[in-house]
């Protein structure tokens, strides 16, 4: 019938021949091969992708449709929904063993990497790279970002309230989330959203836990472990191995040493040393490269004594620094801080030295 097209049926082309009688396709080939060796047997309309979604008993029985589409690339739809995965005239990389879900949108210039699982509800920003072995599901990532392997973000909260609300994690422009990092999205609570700033580092195996927020410039050291609704400042440097209780506040620009723990807020611009972090002096090295001016450090500095002091309560050196000291914008945050506390100021101890929880 081939070869005579006087044989065939005038109202009838070769394939719907071939579907109507099995007997009539050349028995060493099924109706797919036909198809793929002769593109002119294919209906006119559709292309492979499309008969084969229309008509599930024309793919070969071995395979699925998502193993055909990895073998074969030019059988894959132009457009894969809104991840345009094979958008014409972009350099998109996208590893073939990827697995994306139809909802997730991808810029074009994104780099998905080999295992990647990207779940429902994700949109991954221009030129961020998603490495191997790396989980995401119900997050919005935003521009020139790097998500390591076996990074975790936006899976469910550790929280026995949830009850699969839709929630999410947002993670600002220029973040690193290094290996093994977990990111859960919100509970059902707050605005339902964990949040993460921009050109933040968080280092291998730390964990941000639901509904925190951490301002830009973040940094967490190995294996940190945030509770939930935790707040951290910008441009904290919270040490290894650190754990905080949930609803705490870090202050910004806050330097905490590693293997540190507190049940308490961390004062601004501290540095925190021991277990817990009392605050052990001014981080003028952080003001200082943030460009804040000598005169500045120097008040602040003044102020924060006041505030640590053992011979004067909050209330009294809250007082004396308001009549002694010239104020400025980072001694105002310093005591809003203090008075807007509902955990209390970690800012003193009667004990020297490193101080244990118990």
């Amino acid at each position: 019938m081939k070869e005579d097209k006087n044989l065939r049926p005038k109202s009838k082309s070769l394939t719907k021949v071939y579907r109507e009688d099995k007997n009539l396709r050349p028995k060493s080939k099924s109706l797919t091969k036909v198809y793929r060796e002769d593109k002119n047997l294919r209906p006119k309309s559709k292309s492979l992708t499309k008969v084969y979604r229309e008509d599930k008993n024309l793919r070969p029985k071995s395979k699925s449709l998502t193993k055909i589409y990895r073998e074969g690339k030019n059988l894959r739809p132009i457009y894969k929904s809104s991840t345009k995965v094979m958008k014409e005239g972009i350099k998109m990389s996208i590893d073939k063993t990827a697995i994306i879900h139809s909802s997730a949108k991808i810029a074009e210039d994104a780099i998905i990497g080999p295992y990647v699982v990207i779940g429902e509800n994700v949109t991954i920003g221009h030129r961020t790279r998603v490495i191997s072995n790396a989980y995401i599901e119900f997050a919005e990532i935003g521009d020139d970002c790097t998500i390591s392997p076996f990074a975790t973000i936006g899976s469910e909260p550790q929280d026995l309230g949830y009850k699969g609300e839709e929630t999410k994690v947002v993670i600002g422009d220029g973040t690193i989330i290094k290996e093994n990092v977990t990111v859960h999205r919100g509970a059902a609570c707050g605005d339902f959203t964990t949040r993460i700033g921009k050109k933040c580092l968080l280092m291998v195996g730390s964990h941000v836990a639901h509904n925190c927020v951490l301002d830009d410039q973040v940094i967490l050291a190995n294996l940190v472990t945030l509770g939930g609704h935790v707040h951290v400042g910008f441009g904290a440097f919270v040490g290894g191995m650190s754990v905080f209780h949930q609803n705490i506040r870090i202050g910004d620009m806050a330097i905490i040493s590693g293997f540190s723990a507190s049940r308490q807020d961390i004062l601004p611009y501290s540095k925190g040393e021991g277990r817990p972090p009392v605050p052990r002096g001014l981080n003028v090295i952080a003001m200082k490269r943030r460009g804040v001016s000598q005169e500045v450090r120097t008040a602040t500095n003044e102020a924060f004594k006041l505030l640590i002091s053992e011979d004067l309560n909050t209330t009294q050196a809250i007082e004396k620094i308001k009549a002694e000291i010239p104020m400025n914008e980072y001694i105002e945050k310093m005591i809003e801080f203090i008075q807007t506390s509902k955990r209390g100021v970690l800012l003193k101890t009667h004990k020297s030295g490193h101080e244990s929880l118990e």
